[in-house]
């Protein structure tokens, strides 16, 4: 192939000054992007709270609280796995997301952070498919 047979979206071949120059200049537009992601994320952190009115899950040892779930710690992390009551397994990317989690979860725990796993399918079919996947998480 000649360089006259390139497609036209191959960019110019430049000299290294010209390089540099377009190099350095995307690097600022990319931290100016970083920036920017930054203080977005500092502004969603800084949204106020609503309360939540206390409701009851049916967990594997029956009902339990909204409440009981945070196990006295400060923060609860929820994983909602999509697996809708007449489906017969569990939502395929929910599937991968728990079964790419970490086999030891005590560093949450270490931390002050609970973890629970929500669903709307009956319990019986979400502790067989918790069984199938050889899920530990509650």
């Amino acid at each position: 192939m000649t360089k006259h047979d390139q497609p036209q979206a191959v960019p110019a071949v430049v000299d290294r000054a010209r390089f540099d120059a377009a190099l350095a200049e995307q690097v600022a537009v990319g931290k100016g992007v970083t920036r920017h992601n930054d203080r977005v994320s500092a502004s969603r952190r800084r949204l106020p709270m609503v309360e939540v009115k206390d409701y009851s899950f049916t967990g594997p040892n029956g009902p339990v609280r909204l409440t009981e779930l945070f196990r006295e710690r400060c923060l609860l992390v929820v994983q909602n796995v999509m697996f809708a009551p007449a489906w017969d397994e569990g939502c395929l990317s929910c599937t991968w997301a728990v079964d790419n989690l970490p086999a030891n979860m005590e560093r949450l725990a270490e931390e002050g952070i609970a973890f629970a796993m929500v669903s709307q399918a009956p319990i019986e079919k979400l502790e067989e498919w918790r069984a199938n996947r050889g899920w530990g998480h509650l």
